[in-house]
């Protein structure tokens, strides 16, 4: 399987007449093979709980599962393990300062690198890139 080296997020807040502002995110993935791709929408609504973590959290799940598997393989003691970050997934709503110690111990950054109150830019980098696939 292809590696992920960075994913950029950008990140719009639709309004919605319920549930207020919701996010909708398209994600570019790119790989160590010079490949990239974009995302599905990802997207959640409702209230109660971080919206933003809650798509970060799945953006994750589906493009860096090997990266946390490898973690855990490196550090069996689950209690070592950001919180977040479980073996089998990495948990919805748990706030974005989550994913800045979740990314660093996946062996990266996740940096904000714009946002107002209609859109956010997040980009997750590795530190070391390797042209293994």
């Amino acid at each position: 399987m292809k590696k992920v080296i960075k994913i950029e997020m950008p990140i719009r807040w639709v309004k919605n007449r319920t549930w207020g502002y919701n996010p909708n995110c398209n994600a570019v993935i790119y790989f160590n093979d010079g490949t990239e791709e974009t995302t599905k929408k990802y997207r959640c609504s409702g209230c109660g709980y971080d919206k933003l973590s809650t798509i970060i959290s799945k953006i994750y799940d589906d493009y860096l599962a090997d990266d946390r598997k490898e973690y855990f393989d490196k550090n069996p003691d689950e209690n070592s393990a950001p919180y977040g970050m479980e073996k089998e997934y990495f948990c919805d709503g748990v706030g974005v300062n989550c994913y800045h110690r979740i990314s660093e111990a996946l062996g990266g950054k996740l940096e904000r690198v714009y946002g107002d109150n209609t859109f956010d830019f997040y980009v997750f980098t590795k530190n070391e890139v390797t042209n293994e696939i």
